[in-house]
């Protein structure tokens, strides 16, 4: 009788693109990884620094890559196979300096690198062309530059999982540790045991090379805010890194952004290149100061990070408020409003009438379409029958009540309002009557109800006959044009003060 095992799951070897590695993976550079270690250790030179955490050996198929490799050394001649073949490691003399001291060299894990700089430094033919220490750094598998001549000990570790490995040939293979002026360390890699051999002798050769793990999500560029709606005005760059900072150049981690507040718009996950995330089109459609959050989502064990706070502006409305005045003067106040970012503008205003006659006062809200040249709306605010005293009255403009107007406009569709506060006046010598307007104010109240500001208040009583003078703005954000109501354009006036002896009818 058969069985079915239960479910399992393959999962895509992320190794090569800058996940976690195992013992025979592929690395980055297309050898196969043959040591994890630990903890990280230092491998000098090598583009992972001071944070490496894998070995990885060339394929067999490396001795053929390296003569087409661009500015490769050449291959040197292989005993016990063709040079260039893909089926040996080639037998190379240690180096072009066979009997002069190197100096110190390292027979660490870490130690290679450095090691095999120092033998194609050395004088007198130390950077020989066909030689064990040339040959591999001259290999540039998987475009990579840093390949090199283990140390004493990173061979031991290529022997001990040398199955990991396949091709190797049954015989000894050098080391960069030098042991004398003239002879160095080597190994068996199908036996155990390091010894040393004379320079001058042939041994087979496989390169590796040091590379670290991914660790974190770097911001290389900060994002910088721009209005509300539109693209961020600078774009934010991140990288992957180690854990000593390095670019993970080898990382093509996703990485996805999210924000602390608004709503984030454009391309919010982008797949790293060479280790490097660029974003190109993000917006953040709510005016405010917030921070981007970036996390690897592929793979997720990278620790996320958060960028420095940046603005949105209000978007510009041309949201034009418009006061007309009854005491011979007409006053245009021209305010930038966020309707994005105000659940109402409320009007407020204190009238009285002169000489209890018919009510003279008229207030009425305007609302003009996205491009704020056409009226869509007129409604008119109502208000308490005037009387001998001064009396202050108000009329809200809401998400709410602008959908219930005639044409159904909806509070994004408003693109300017103007607010008109008109009466009839007569003066004569001696005496006048009808409206007094004495007090009129514009407030906001922000969208996340925290607060309302008032944006400019005319006491009418104060100066007569001329503007802007008895204008007054309200200090703060909104008088420094960088608050969640404005845009560059800030306040602007216009006015028209003119005055008859006789008679004004507005």
């Amino acid at each position: 009788t058969s069985v079915t095992s239960a479910n399992f799951t393959t999962g895509v070897d992320s190794c090569p693109t800058g996940g976690t590695c195992s013992l025979g993976n592929t690395g980055p550079g297309g050898g196969k990884v043959f040591y994890v270690a630990a903890s990280n250790f230092t491998s000098t030179g090598s583009a992972c620094g001071t944070a490496c955490k894998y070995l990885e050996a060339a394929p067999i198929s490396w001795s053929t890559a390296v003569q087409a490799a661009p500015n490769a050394q050449t291959s040197c001649s292989a005993a016990g196979g063709t040079a260039g073949s893909a089926t040996a490691d080639p037998q190379c003399v240690w180096s072009g300096n066979t009997s002069t001291d190197v100096g110190a060299t390292s027979t660490a894990i870490g130690g290679g690198y450095a090691n095999t700089s120092a033998i194609i430094g050395q004088a007198n033919g130390g950077n020989t062309a066909g030689k064990a220490a040339t040959v591999a750094r001259g290999y540039q598998g998987g475009s990579k530059t840093d390949w090199y001549l283990p140390s004493d000990d990173e061979l031991t570790q290529m022997r001990t999982n040398n199955s990991y490995l396949g091709g190797y040939t049954n015989g000894t293979y050098w080391s960069s540790s030098q042991f004398l002026g003239d002879t160095a360390f080597l190994q068996y890699i199908y036996r155990s045991g390091s010894a040393n051999s004379a320079k001058t002798n042939s041994r087979y050769v496989r390169p590796i090379r040091a590379f670290s793990a991914s660790s974190a999500v770097a911001i290389t560029t900060q994002p910088v805010g721009g209005v509300s709606g539109s693209a961020l005005a600078t774009q934010p760059v991140v990288r992957i890194v180690d854990a000593a900072g390095n670019t993970v150049t080898h990382s093509t981690a996703s990485v996805t952004v999210t924000a602390s507040g608004g709503t984030l718009g454009g391309t919010t996950t982008v797949t790293a290149v060479n280790g490097v995330a660029t974003f190109t089109d993000l917006t953040n459609t709510t005016a405010g100061t917030y921070t981007l959050t970036f996390t690897s989502t592929s793979p997720t064990t990278l620790t996320s990070v958060t960028s420095a706070s940046f603005t949105s502006a209000g978007a510009a409305n041309n949201g034009l408020i418009v006061f007309s005045y009854v005491d011979s003067m007409i006053y245009q106040q021209a305010v930038v409003s966020d309707m994005a970012n105000t659940v109402s503008q409320t009007i407020s205003f204190k009238a009285r009438n002169a000489a209890q006659g018919p009510d003279p006062l008229s207030v009425f809200v305007n609302l003009y379409n996205s491009d704020g040249s056409v009226l869509a709306t007129r409604v008119e605010c109502p208000h308490a029958a005037l009387t001998g005293d001064y009396q202050t009255f108000s009329c809200a403009i809401t998400p709410a009540s602008v959908g219930t107007l005639a044409g159904e406009l909806t509070w994004a569709q408003i693109g300017r309002i103007t607010v008109e506060v008109n009466g009839g006046d007569s003066e004569w010598w001696g005496g006048n009557y009808g409206a007094v307007v004495d007090y009129v104010s514009l407030v906001a109240t922000m969208a996340n109800g925290t607060s309302s500001e008032q944006l400019l208040n005319h006491d009418f009583n104060t100066v007569a006959n001329f503007a802007p003078s008895n204008w007054t703005i309200s200090s703060g954000t909104w008088a420094a044009c960088s608050g969640l109501y404005t845009s560059s354009l800030c306040v602007g006036f216009e006015d028209t003060p003119y005055h008859e002896n006789y008679t004004t009818s507005m």
